[in-house]
């Protein structure tokens, strides 16, 4: 199940990033990505794929990274990520808020009109840990299964919060409007919906109003599920076909109604 294999994912980072911290190693952002879609890929079941798609060259650090849902019906609901990983010492996230170049928007700001383009909505993953007495109050987000700290080791926020919070960084205070990854997958109160249906209600209800149901794919999806079945460059792929500023493009594809 979708739902449960997002919170196995979500246990891995927070331990990853606290035992990093335990052994005086830094773990970056691009890693983590990989270790998660690598896991949801390898713990997909029959009743959804993944298909990932990255970018040929290494230097991605900082881009955006999207992730799709399609359904059986054809209907999908696109995010605009991007990813920031806690300092667990300072129990902040140092890179949230990089200093524009002169002239440019800031991140934020950017993730947002990159997400408008596609039609996607734009959130932060937020890879975090936090030490033991430590005290945030991140939301519940969802009532699937009692949570506990690890289920915050992906945290999801909406982009515009993150913008209007500017120039914080701390724990703190952005985790009022953290929620776990999981109950992206999780929703109790939609049942009966395809999966990205679900999703959409979920994020519209608790992360971003404007979230939009597309009846299908848009266009540079298409054009990337068409290729894997004659593709022979190990699923990596040029800035023309993902764009300049996406490090990845992950699609989960729904085979039946259960998430």
């Amino acid at each position: 199940m979708l739902c449960n294999n997002a919170i196995m994912a979500s246990s891995l980072v927070w331990k990853t990033i606290y035992t990093a911290a335990l052994h005086h190693c830094r773990v970056g952002e691009e890693s983590i990505t990989d270790f998660l879609v690598l896991g949801l890929k390898m713990m997909a079941s029959g009743t959804y794929r993944v298909d990932a798609f990255t970018k040929q060259k290494e230097a991605v650090n900082g881009a955006d990274w999207e992730l799709w849902v399609i359904g059986i019906s054809g209907k999908s609901f696109g995010l605009r990520i991007q990813a920031k990983i806690i300092d667990y010492a300072k129990s902040e996230y140092p890179h949230l808020h990089p200093k524009p170049k002169s002239g440019e928007l800031p991140q934020s700001q950017k993730l947002i009109n990159a997400a408008s383009a596609v039609h996607a909505t734009p959130i932060y993953c937020l890879y975090t840990a936090w030490p033991s007495g430590t005290k945030p109050t991140p939301k519940r987000g969802c009532s699937t299964y009692l949570i506990n700290d690890q289920h915050y080791g992906i945290s999801v926020i909406a982009a515009g919060v993150v913008s209007g919070l500017a120039p914080t960084k701390a724990l703190a205070v952005l985790s009022p409007h953290m929620l776990p990854f999981h109950c992206l997958f999780c929703p109790s109160s939609s049942d009966g919906h395809d999966l990205p249906t679900r999703v959409q209600m979920y994020v519209a209800e608790v992360i971003d109003q404007d979230a939009l149901l597309l009846p299908n794919p848009p266009e540079h999806i298409n054009r990337l599920m068409s290729r894997l079945d004659r593709d022979s460059n190990d699923g990596e792929y040029s800035d023309e076909e993902l764009g300049s500023e996406v490090s990845r493009i992950v699609v989960i594809s729904e085979s039946n109604h259960q998430g």
